[in-house]
């Protein structure tokens, strides 16, 4: 197993980091090396060995920019820790977001005329499914008890017109 480093919890001056680690760790030490990173006159430090957690807080706001500093507090952890004998990446790992592309304006006033008309038409249809599905029901109830009149076969299509009717709403109702 490897060990990793990763930030729970970020403000502008204060990083909540969660250290997974196989190699076991001097904690004691840690605190020691991590003092003499981080002076006590400008930074704050708490580590957790139970949850394995390590807060770094800067005691005055830092004017220069955030990811600049969050940079800082990382390499140098990351050095301390290394130091210990994890073998850390020095590049902080980045949250990815995935966006979709944006659409063509056309196809955007195309798809918002048409899906009133569609979802219209839809209801529609699904409306006229299950006043047939009840009719069928209500013929394939008195078909079960007649002899020789398909009363099951007409149920079975009475369910198949509700599953359609429900079917058809489905992607306006959503």
């Amino acid at each position: 197993m490897t060990s990793r480093l990763v930030l729970k919890h970020q403000t502008p001056t204060r990083w909540r980091f969660c250290v997974d680690s196989s190699v076991p760790l001097n904690w004691a030490l840690l605190q020691l090396d991590l003092e003499d990173a981080f002076p006590s006159h400008q930074w704050c430090l708490r580590l957790n060995q139970s949850k394995c957690l390590i807060v770094i807080s800067s005691r005055s706001s830092l004017s220069i920019n955030p990811d600049y500093s969050f940079e800082f507090v990382y390499s140098a952890l990351v050095d301390q820790l290394n130091h210990q004998g994890c073998q850390l990446s020095t590049i902080p790992l980045s949250k990815v977001e995935v966006l979709k592309p944006s659409p063509n304006r056309v196809w955007l006033k195309v798809r918002s005329f048409l899906y009133p008309v569609v979802n219209a038409f839809s209801a529609s249809l699904s409306l006229g499914c299950l006043l047939l599905a009840s009719v069928a029901f209500a013929l394939g109830l008195v078909g079960l008890y007649l002899p020789l009149f398909p009363g099951l076969l007409i149920m079975l299509l009475s369910t198949f017109l509700f599953e359609t009717a429900l079917d058809l709403r489905r992607p306006f109702v959503a």
